[in-house]
């Protein structure tokens, strides 16, 4: 079994030698005692697994991280993995020039940062070898798991702002408002719309913090 992060077995990043642009904690904006530190034991996680995957290999892994932002989690990953190409797709074109700015200062070769949505990306013309998404906000999680699943290829995925499925139908970006409704077709039928989309909520903790303090039945139900 691998050793992730808070193990005492884990391989731990030598972050002092990882270029300053792309360490979270001091390139990424992120106060270095707090969420810069816990970006820094994420990346340590997900390096044990990629590298776990790469082994001795002679082929390079190619790695497509959806809703990457301006690359606080792929861009360090590619610094300590020369080896694997990494191909940061986010919808926000402020972050990706930011993440192509970062990659250039690091001196980074092995990194491609474009905006797209992790539903309309071409993913498949770049034989994806696996999928990343930390922070895919509400639906996108799930076009990333769809394309990982359509690529064959393995993912690491983290439903992220679950609560925002509810906004999917109104958003500019969304092409399919699917994820109104549960996709299973067995909790559709216990589960309509209206209570699915508040049962979504209760995934983000503040969402579930409001929904108790206004006294809603599902919470109260709980």
């Amino acid at each position: 079994m691998l050793a992730l992060c808070g193990s005492p077995e884990i391989e731990r990043v030598a972050w002092a030698s990882v270029p300053a642009s792309v360490d979270p904690a001091r390139g990424g904006g992120l106060d270095p005692a707090a969420r810069g530190a816990r970006k820094r034991w994420q990346i340590e996680s997900l390096y044990t697994l990629l590298s776990s995957a790469l082994g001795a290999a002679d082929a390079p892994l190619n790695i497509v991280d959806f809703g990457a932002g301006s690359g606080n989690c792929s861009l360090a990953l590619a610094a300590l993995l020369p080896r694997c190409h990494f191909t940061l797709v986010d919808r926000n074109p402020r972050a990706v020039a930011i993440a192509n700015e970062r990659a250039r200062a690091a001196g980074l070769t092995n990194v491609d940062a474009v905006a797209a949505t992790a539903e309309a990306f071409d993913a498949a013309a770049l034989e994806i070898d696996v999928v990343l998404a930390v922070h895919a906000c509400g639906a996108a999680s799930d076009d990333a798991l769809e394309q990982a699943l359509r690529l064959r290829c393995s993912y690491v995925l983290v439903p992220c702002c679950v609560g925002k499925l509810r906004l999917a139908a109104a958003a500019p970006f969304a092409a399919d408002p699917a994820p109104r409704q549960a996709r299973s077709a067995l909790l559709r039928a216990l589960v309509d719309s209206e209570r699915y989309l508040q049962l979504a909520a209760f995934a983000d903790h503040d969402g579930a913090a409001a929904a108790a303090e206004a006294g809603d039945e599902l919470v109260n139900r709980g």
